[in-house]
């Protein structure tokens, strides 16, 4: 069906959760693949978090034992020299795949979980790229961390991040 294996497809569900993210009406999206396992099947939304919802609510739907897209909406603040505070956004492609994923199966999850990133991220044309293997790389300050590579004032965050 996919000749070419290098690139999974998006549903249109996908595709338009995507709008509503980039519109800010929600704060995440947690992607997976229709049917695991099968690199056939199209990258749907597992979980959309409202836009009110927190990165504590995130990590509360992320599987801990499977991997996952999240396309997350980060909100921080930068202080230009001038003193004056602007709010700005990034919205940040996050690859879940956690420790401890081993043998035929763990292998394979793992090279689906690399080509769904590489799909969403050329899909979505996203820049910033976080990869999390555990509990302490999933957290909002290595998403922060990335926001402020490609920023020049400093950055804070915004309490609702």
């Amino acid at each position: 069906k996919n000749a070419n294996m290098s690139k999974l497809t998006l549903s249109s569900g996908l595709q338009a959760d995507w709008q509503k993210l980039k519109k800010g009406q929600s704060k995440w999206l947690m992607i997976k693949s229709e049917r695991p396992g099968d690199e056939t099947a199209p990258l749907v939304t597992d979980v959309a978090g409202a836009a009110n919802s927190t990165h504590a609510e995130l990590w509360a739907a992320l599987p801990k034992d499977e991997p996952r897209v999240v396309l997350y909406n980060l909100t921080f603040s930068v202080t230009t020299s001038d003193g004056v505070i602007q709010p700005k956004n990034k919205i940040l492609v996050v690859s879940w795949v956690p420790n401890g994923l081993s043998g035929m199966r763990g292998l394979k999850l793992k090279m689906l979980a690399t080509t769904a990133t590489s799909t969403v991220k050329d899909a979505f044309q996203i820049a910033h790229l976080v990869q999390a293997c555990s509990d302490d790389e999933f957290t909002l300050d290595s998403f922060l961390d990335k926001a402020k590579r490609f920023e020049r004032d400093p950055v804070t965050p915004n309490s609702w991040s």
